[in-house]
């Protein structure tokens, strides 16, 4: 089954914005597909800007578990590894290499 991007982001975002009232702003979310084919898994970079703090509890791991039948429906069928990543690390990690 294809991923579909745009949908699984949908639901993560969805669920952070309603588990965390005092939450950073969402910028993004973008999902990667590693493992194999036998055990996939998929990283879920949550891309924000704000603070972290309610982000890292182990509440906001679980989450990701409890959406587990709602990721499968946007075809990702392998265990969800969230990364929360700030706006400021994510554009680094991702400017083009300077000569």
């Amino acid at each position: 089954m294809e991923v579909d991007h745009e949908l699984a982001a949908s639901i993560v975002r969805e669920a952070l914005e309603a588990k965390f009232e005092d939450h950073p702003v969402f910028k993004d979310i973008q999902i990667v597909r590693g493992g194999s084919p036998e055990e996939p898994h998929f990283r879920i970079f949550v891309i924000y800007d704000g603070n972290i703090k309610p982000l890292q509890t182990p509440a906001a791991v679980r989450l990701f578990f409890s959406l587990r039948p709602k990721l499968n429906d946007a075809g990702i069928d392998g265990l969800p590894i969230p990364s929360f990543v700030s706006e400021k690390e994510w554009e680094r990690l991702h400017e083009p290499d300077q000569p």
